[in-house]
């Protein structure tokens, strides 16, 4: 049978979700962000009968970003002021991503090289939001401007998006998995024991002068007596 009981967020019960993932998401569900909410309270920063409900669907935004969609777009301006806080304090913003993704989770604003987020990206949002968590609710959605307009099509664009997401890992339905069970798919999904990811190193080596043995003294000045200026291309 899928894994339906004390799932995080509530998440619909026709997706399976591995340990892993749910250990993740329970980390999101769970993390104390008081500081964020006492910030955000005291400078009067959203409305105070906003405040947890953005909370809660900023975490719910991290869940995403933690069952691997990548270059998800903000559409809320209201659970982007709790991204932005939370960013502020540096060094529990790093302990979060670390812990509920394995690495900093950046947040990348529109600029003039790029104005707006990709076409494509109010229906990737509505598509992972209403998979996991159902009905879209209206701290996502623009006004309405009248009583014909259906409010689940009326999501902003959104000015931001989050980068260097996990690897997508494949989300199965229930319709996927068999009637005595999982397929076999679908029971070796995010298993502890499957090999790491590897990822890149953080930074290049410009030089191998650092990563070899120590050079003589004298090596290092015939180096130096070899080396050539860059020049730009024309």
């Amino acid at each position: 049978m899928l894994n339906v009981v004390n799932r995080p967020f509530n998440i619909l019960d026709n997706v399976h979700l591995s340990e892993q993932q749910i250990e993740r998401l329970r980390t999101i569900e769970e993390y104390d962000l008081w500081f964020i909410i006492e910030r955000i309270k005291s400078k009067g920063i959203l409305a105070e009968d906003l405040t947890d409900q953005a909370i809660t669907e900023f975490r719910k935004y991290m869940a995403l970003v933690a069952l691997g969609h990548e270059e998800l777009g903000m559409h809320s301006s209201e659970v982007d002021e709790i991204w932005h806080n939370f960013i502020l304090f540096t060094r529990e913003y790093a302990e979060f991503c670390e812990r509920v993704c394995g690495h900093m989770i950046h947040h990348r604003p529109n600029t003039s090289r790029r104005p707006q987020l990709p076409a494509t990206s109010v229906d990737s949002f509505k598509k992972a939001y209403i998979t996991f968590f159902g009905a879209i609710p209206p701290i996502w959605q623009a006004p309405k401007m009248n009583d014909h307009e259906s409010q689940a099509d009326q999501i902003l664009s959104g000015d931001c998006d989050v980068v260097q997401a996990p690897p997508p890992q494949k989300i199965f339905l229930a319709n996927e998995c068999d009637s005595q069970g999982l397929n076999p798919e679908c029971d070796s999904q995010g298993d502890d024991d499957s090999p790491p990811l590897e990822r890149p190193p953080l930074c290049d080596v410009g030089t191998d002068l650092e990563t070899s043995p120590k050079r003589s003294l004298g090596a290092l000045r015939d180096l130096a007596g070899r080396s050539t200026h860059h020049q730009h291309p024309r």
